[in-house]
């Protein structure tokens, strides 16, 4: 097979396929063809005549149903709660416009009850503050996810819902302990990290709107594509509660932490505990995965301490096409970490 071209535009998984293949250590596959212009999308043809294809994230390891599943946090909580596993508490609601959608087929049957957003302020309140609110539907680096400090923030995270023509929105107990993503492969946990959300530090001069547009800046410039915007009702949000503004200086040293998400879109970083995370947690992924129907995924835990198998712990979330190009970026080891399990999926039969 000729030497395929990689871009510096392509994404990361993408440029990483492209080094293996060329490299020759996927000596399996026979033909590869990626899509030239954005190189997201690629077709291969293996050795035994076997095709795969994969859309950036979505490597083609999974079966479609399970992963269907996964794109949907209320219904992969639902399986997960029967399996065992702890998940948040919490209510699963409709808008006004999607539930009188599907009232027409389920009132047939008898079916009426919908928790729908004039509910949303009481179950909030009994949920507790804070409170989490975010899409059903699984979106990338954390868009629309929402804690909530009072009932103005829930006013606030409904508009947004709205406004993003969000349907389906859950409504969750807030779990303060450390987040953590464990990437599951054939029930091994193959990276394990934890993300930490974006502090800025002050320098005595510029103002919060400033720093912000630095490292954004800084981040964009190490290839992180984040999407930290100053509209964005999030960061809003927080500056209400911290009694900042956009305008405020920070002093010499003062750190402020601008969200309350640590996703990695949001400029969030990661930190490696792969060599510190407790084999029972380890463990508990690998069944996780398998009871889920997943070959590859990242698990989503939010954890009182890793080190100790006797933890608190509960699942938030499993994504069955997690990115890794932000855990790459810790360094050497990490990135051959990645470059091992890239060369072990792609190498692995369709089962």
């Amino acid at each position: 097979m000729e030497q395929l071209v990689s871009r510096p535009e392509y994404p990361f998984g993408t440029r990483l396929l492209i080094d293996l293949i060329n490299a020759g250590d996927l000596p399996m596959i026979a033909e590869a063809d990626i899509e030239p212009q954005y190189g997201y999308v690629g077709r291969l043809v293996y050795t035994d005549g076997t095709v795969r294809f994969f859309r950036n994230s979505n490597k083609g390891i999974n079966n479609h149903g399970a992963s269907s599943i996964c794109l949907d946090k209320g219904y992969t909580k639902y399986f997960l709660k029967k399996l065992g596993y702890t998940v948040p508490a919490g209510n699963t609601f409709l808008t006004d416009t999607y539930a009188a959608l599907i009232d027409t087929n389920l009132s047939q049957y008898g079916e009426h009850d919908y928790d729908t957003p004039d509910r949303l302020l009481d179950a909030a309140a009994a949920v507790g503050y804070p409170c989490v609110i975010k899409p059903n539907s699984m979106t990338s680096g954390g868009k629309g996810v929402f804690i909530c400090y009072d009932a103005e923030d829930v006013r606030i995270a409904l508009a947004s819902m709205l406004d993003e023509h969000i349907d389906v929105f859950l409504l969750e107990e807030h779990v303060p302990y450390a987040d953590y993503r464990l990437v599951v492969f054939d029930g091994e946990v193959r990276l394990a990290y934890e993300r930490q959300p974006l502090v800025i530090t002050g320098n005595g001069q510029s103002t919060l709107r400033e720093l912000l547009t630095q490292t954004r800046n800084d981040l964009w410039a190490q290839n992180r594509r984040v999407q930290i915007k100053d509209s964005d009702p999030r960061l809003t949000k927080k500056l209400r509660h911290s009694g900042y503004t956009l305008d405020s200086v920070l002093g010499e040293g003062e750190s402020y932490q601008v969200y309350d998400a640590a996703n990695a879109s949001l400029g969030g970083q990661v930190v490696d505990v792969l060599e510190t995370c407790h084999i029972d947690w380890l463990q508990l992924a690998g069944r996780m995965a398998r009871k889920m129907g997943l070959r590859f995924c990242g698990i989503d835990l939010l954890c009182e301490d890793i080190t100790r198998a006797d933890g608190d712990y509960c699942v938030i979330e499993i994504n069955a096409s997690p990115g890794m190009a932000n855990y790459a970026t810790l360094g050497d080891a990490a990135l051959e970490r990645v470059r091992m399990l890239y060369k072990d999926m792609f190498s692995a039969p369709i089962k």
